[in-house]
């Protein structure tokens, strides 16, 4: 049987404190976003954001679990991965359709 290859705390620690302040820096943005760009009432943006809140923490749970009867090496190579890929794709995506963010 193949031995699991253990993260460091501190690298999680880490990497957890850079996503909270990502996303400190993305809600506002979001909000002004839907809301000037988009056209959208702040109550319709707050609702929007809500269900991502709520989905995020369904995703987290499920994700938490997924992590700790996997490899986590594995697993997390494999989320950056997919992460790295649903960004680029959603950068190119929007630069197809004529939408600058400048």
């Amino acid at each position: 049987m193949a031995q699991k290859q253990l993260i460091k705390t501190p690298w999680l620690i880490a990497g957890q404190f850079m996503n909270n302040i990502g996303m400190s820096f993305i809600w506002p943005l979001t909000t002004i976003y839907m809301h000037n760009v988009l056209g959208k009432s702040l109550t319709e943006t707050g609702i929007v954001l809500m269900f991502n809140s709520v989905a995020n923490v369904l995703a987290s749970t499920i994700g938490g679990r997924v992590f700790d009867r996997g490899n986590p090496y594995h697993l997390l190579l494999m989320g950056i991965t997919l992460n790295g890929l649903a960004n680029f794709a959603l950068i190119f995506s929007m630069a197809g359709r004529g939408i600058h963010y400048y």
